[in-house]
Order: C-alpha cells, then sequence, then structure tokens
C-alpha cells in the first residue's frame, strides 16, 4: 500500500490547518486555485529525464503517470491523478498523486505553483504537510518536510 498525496491550494482555511501542524504559510500574490489538465501537461513534458503517459475518461479520471525516461524501474516516478474529470483540459481540477518519488511529486508541484499560487502537500500517513512556491528549492523542500527528514537527513524514497 502506497501514500496518496492530496495536493490543495493555501486558501485561508488550509493556511489554519498549515499553522496548526507546524508549518509555515507562504504569502500569495492572488487567490490561489486548483491546476488545469493542461498546465499539468506543460509542467510533466517540460521535466527533464521524465516519460509522460496520459490518459482519461470524461466524467470519471485523468492521469499522468510520469516515470524515468532511462531506467523507469529505477528512476524518479509518480503517478498524478484528477479524479472526476469534467472533460475540459483549461478548468482546474483538484489533484492528488498515488505514490511515487517524493523528489519528483515536489518538483511537480512547485512547477504548479509558479501560475497557480501557493499549494499544500498533505500525506495520508498522518505526518505534517509542507506548502510548496514556486521560489522554494527542492533541496529546501525535503530537508524541511518531516515525510521525507530522517536522522540521517533528508531522504527521497518511492512510497510504494
Amino acid at each position: 500500500m502506497g501514500v496518496l498525496y492530496a495536493i490543495v491550494p493555501v486558501d485561508d482555511e488550509i493556511a489554519d490547518y498549515l499553522r496548526e501542524m507546524g508549518e509555515s504559510v507562504p504569502e500569495a500574490d492572488a487567490a490561489p486555485r486548483n491546476p488545469t489538465p493542461r498546465e499539468i501537461r506543460a509542467v510533466c513534458d517540460a521535466l527533464p529525464g521524465q516519460r509522460v503517459h496520459y490518459s482519461f475518461k470524461f466524467g470519471a479520471f485523468w492521469q499522468a503517470v510520469v516515470e524515468g525516461a532511462a531506467d523507469p524501474e529505477q528512476e524518479p516516478w509518480t503517478l498524478l491523478n484528477i479524479a472526476e474529470f469534467s472533460g475540459s483540459e483549461d478548468e482546474p481540477h483538484p489533484i492528488s498523486f498515488d505514490k511515487g518519488w517524493p523528489s519528483l511529486i515536489l518538483e511537480i508541484v512547485r512547477r504548479l505553483s509558479v501560475s497557480c499560487g501557493p499549494l499544500a502537500v498533505i500525506p495520508d500517513t498522518g505526518e505534517a504537510p509542507i506548502a510548496v512556491t514556486g521560489q522554494d528549492s527542492i533541496e529546501d523542500l525535503l530537508g524541511r518536510w518531516e515525510h521525507t527528514r530522517s536522522p540521517e537527513g533528508p531522504g527521497d524514497t518511492a512510497s510504494s
């Protein structure tokens, strides 16, 4: 069983939740929102060293399978999901990740937050969430997120 990561815009309610969990809350220039499938495609297609496969069914799901281009079994991978795809590539949709490498998930969310505003990554493990902005570095995010921190320093193992 793997980890499910919910990705949510950092609105007032989520900002309060982040503070309660001990996470800092970034400032937003505009109202944060969910990404569109078109934005997700642009971000995923621009990831260096990754291959992406898309599938969808109107009214049901939309999914991006992101995996390493050279060796999919040994390189970072994840599954990005939209549970109830409306059929519009330009309509914002709630997203989640089903399993995968935290560094890749954070990189995708970091890139999405450039156009969507701050986004929170909330693992279903009960561990603290993390707020992500386009200005964050992956190294900083991995270092401060409880989910990837260990006594030896930041980790990045796949959550399968």
